[in-house]
């Protein structure tokens, strides 16, 4: 008992130390990529450029970090596992090293969120939001990580108490409760994210002009949002999303809306009409519950048939999870490019659509050649699949030829699809259809 008492604490430290180190320098390498843009801000770039700048290089740290820490998990995890076939005791160690990697990644986005995104927002002047307030709401995300935090150790003691052999039903308890909070998080999906995200509804904002336009390209598309919610500026979160399983509520970044002009801003309304559509909630809820399920399933079924079995039944189930993989990420992809042809043949206007999709990359720091994730295509995937469209004959709307004023520059063979932003132009008056009405 006291070997494996100094096993579990020696484990922590160990685990902790590293994940955290692997944390501490990141965050040291956002910082100096921000008091970089800071000067380049004054020196270089207009303050937009060098916000797009930082995020960009903030987005690649964490990644890199992500990464590092999941190679450094996943040789621990082995070398754990092989230890334990000698000394019993060492298999406590399984789920200590995966307590260290979620501890590092929560301390690296409190720390980042600390002593980085708080300087940003006030040194871009995006918003206003005073440091407790934003650390309270990042600590309250960290909330969502205890359910699993107190399952692995509940791992750890129980294997500790119970002589390195777990019992069926604490195998089984966690699945139950893992899948019971998932359908709950998803059925009261708004509460939650406005619990950890600053959201006001849109009326209550200075873009309440924008609700009769968003109510009429909803109406248009036969669409009906719950409510419009604008999301406070957080950095590296430009998005337009839709939340909940029945009737969807939208959700507005305010950056976003603050570097966009009218025609753009259909178009990211056509977007999340295209995501309401196509039901991309529901679909990315029933993926990741059969992801949770297979991850809080798999210790019972290695309980049931023998470690001796395990590494064979892994390696089926894995395989087996990869072509299910292939199967929705090829079927996502195809819904993306649905859903940015719904909004250019809704509003009219596909160069519009090319120049959102940049946008809401350029103000999330990722390039548009690179996949927010591998389900999602890259914002130069969705343009290109647009540029179909471009040559098709189609009613379009009398502005739909023009440039789009856009931060960012952006070309198409030897033709510029953007012109500078403060050439913003008034709104054009919307349709009485949308202009593909067929496609609705």
């Amino acid at each position: 008992m006291l070997t494996g008492m100094l096993f579990l604490a020696g484990g922590h430290l160990l685990y902790t130390a590293v994940f955290t180190l692997i944390a501490l320098i990141a965050v040291w390498k956002q910082k100096r990529a921000l008091d970089r843009q800071i000067v380049a801000k004054i020196t270089k770039y207009t303050p937009i450029e060098a916000y797009q700048h930082f995020v960009a290089d903030r987005t690649r740290i964490s990644r890199v970090m992500r990464r590092i820490s999941l190679i450094t998990l996943f040789i621990a995890l082995p070398l754990n596992f092989l230890l334990s076939a000698i000394f019993p005791v060492a298999c406590i160690l399984l789920p200590v090293a995966c307590i260290g990697c979620y501890m590092g990644f929560y301390i690296h986005n409190l720390i980042r969120t600390s002593v980085v995104d708080t300087k940003a927002l006030h040194a871009f002047q995006l918003n206003s939001l005073s440091r407790g307030t934003i650390l309270k709401l990042k600590l309250r995300s960290v909330v969502g990580a205890l359910p699993m935090l107190c399952y692995l150790e509940t791992l750890a003691l129980t294997l500790l108490i119970n002589h390195y052999v777990l019992p069926n039903f604490i195998l089984l308890l966690f699945p139950f409760l893992a899948l019971t909070l998932s359908v709950i998080k998803t059925v009261f999906a708004l509460r939650f994210y406005a619990w950890e995200t600053p959201l006001q509804p849109i009326e209550q904002t200075q873009w309440a002009f924008l609700v009769p336009r968003i109510q009429t390209w909803a109406r248009l598309a036969g669409i009906e949002f719950a409510s419009i919610q604008l999301q406070q500026d957080l950095i590296g979160t430009s998005i337009a999303g839709i939340i909940g399983l029945g009737q969807p509520t939208l959700i507005l970044d305010e950056t976003l809306l603050r570097y966009t002009d009218w025609r753009q801003q259909d178009a990211i309304i056509g977007i999340a009409i295209g995501l309401a559509r196509k039901r991309i909630f529901l679909a990315n809820f029933v993926r990741n519950l059969f992801v949770l399920a297979f991850i809080s399933l798999f210790p019972a079924a290695v309980s049931l048939i023998g470690l001796g079995n395990a590494l064979l039944f892994a390696l089926v189930v894995l395989i087996l999870l990869r072509v299910a993989g292939i199967v929705i990420r090829r079927n996502l992809r195809s819904a993306y490019f649905d859903i940015d042809r719904m909004a250019a043949l809704l509003t009219g206007d596909p160069l519009a659509v090319m120049v959102a999709l940049n946008t809401m990359s350029a103000l999330s720091g990722v390039t548009a050649t690179t996949r927010r994730s591998k389900l999602i295509p890259s914002a130069q995937e969705r343009m290109r699949q647009l540029e179909v469209i471009l040559h098709q004959p189609w009613p379009r709307a009398s502005h739909a030829a023009m440039p789009v004023p856009s931060i960012t520059a952006i070309g198409l063979g030897e033709r510029y699809l953007t012109m500078p932003f403060d050439q913003a132009t008034e709104p054009a008056p919307l349709p009485d259809m949308p202009y593909a009405s067929q496609v609705f």
